[in-house]
């Protein structure tokens, strides 16, 4: 009985096999060209662009930080970009050949087999950022002490004991803005309020006024 099962089921198994490698070989579907990544390098930080490929010819954004065009000669603008296409595209101008992203540029994919022979065009805008308007001080430290930073006053309270000798006090500052003067780490004469001013990218900036705030020792 079970050899009676058996049989039938192998015969089938062999007409599947048999069935199949008498169809005909697949036809290879369309070549897709599309580029999976576009990026620079710009002061030594890998920026990646967006590619869009949702219309006919690619649009490819790419956004510099502010300050790249900045440079008369606009050598700050040049790039030998780093594309990652389709397997088997060829780039067009080559990827190796540096060229100036302060202008509109194309580049071509294409691609040609035994069968079909395809481009697709993809146009790349460079916009550079505007400069940022931070500058607010966000850390002020003594040693070990951190000021306390009132940034609605713009004021910074610097605890020290009661007594203490606050004419050679460097503190170390953090900003989010460009620069701040006095600079971090320059001693100061702590006597009588000192303002610090920080500057944005913009170039407008902002004051802080720093005082110390003497505390009494308890004693144990």
């Amino acid at each position: 009985m079970l050899k009676r099962l058996i049989k039938p089921a192998l015969l089938a198994a062999v007409f599947a096999v048999v069935a199949l490698l008498c169809q005909p070989p697949a036809q290879a579907g369309p070549i897709e060209l599309s580029i999976q990544s576009f990026s620079v390098t710009y002061n030594g930080q890998t920026i990646y662009a967006d590619v869009d490929e949702s219309g006919d010819v690619g649009a490819i954004s790419l956004m510099l930080p502010y300050g790249a065009d900045k440079s008369p000669d606009n050598s700050l603008m040049q790039f030998a970009p780093r594309i990652l296409a389709s397997n088997g595209a060829t780039v067009s101008p080559a990827a190796s050949i540096p060229q100036d992203f302060s202008k509109e540029l194309v580049y071509t994919l294409s691609v040609v087999d035994d069968k079909q022979a395809l481009a697709r065009v993809y146009v790349v805008r460079t916009s550079v950022a505007e400069a940022m308007k931070n500058k607010a001080i966000l850390q002020f430290r003594v040693g070990e002490t951190n000021g306390v930073i009132n940034q609605f006053n713009k004021t910074i309270s610097i605890p020290v004991p009661e007594g203490a000798d606050v004419k050679n006090l460097a503190p170390v500052i953090v900003t989010d803005g460009v620069s701040v003067t006095p600079k971090s780490g320059e001693a100061g004469d702590f006597t009588e309020p000192v303002v610090y001013t920080v500057i944005a990218q913009d170039g407008s900036s902002m004051q802080y006024t720093a005082g110390v705030k003497y505390r009494r020792e308890e004693s144990v």
